[in-house]
């Protein structure tokens, strides 16, 4: 007559599984509300279209735009290399 059994049917056994899919579900809770609260995997704009932008709302001349533009296109050809 033994009390504990043989560690058969749903005993301790299962607890260290049980545990694991836990903390698994408390970690993608975690990643899943730290992205939400940051922006989540967002780009941000490219220097390209923070320019339009200025542009769009005449914070720049068209001449400082064609300047700027030059400028950024030929950084970015050089990184390039």
């Amino acid at each position: 007559m033994h009390m504990m059994g043989n560690g058969g049917g749903f005993g301790f056994g299962w607890m260290p599984l049980f545990m694991l899919i836990y903390l698994i579900v408390l970690v993608v809770i975690a990643v899943l509300l730290i992205r939400y609260f940051t922006g989540g995997t967002k780009r941000g704009k490219s220097a390209i279209d923070l320019l339009n932008e200025q542009l769009a709302r005449g914070e720049i001349s068209e001449e400082d735009y064609d300047r700027l533009k030059a400028k950024i296109l030929d950084s970015e050809r050089r990184d390039r290399r």
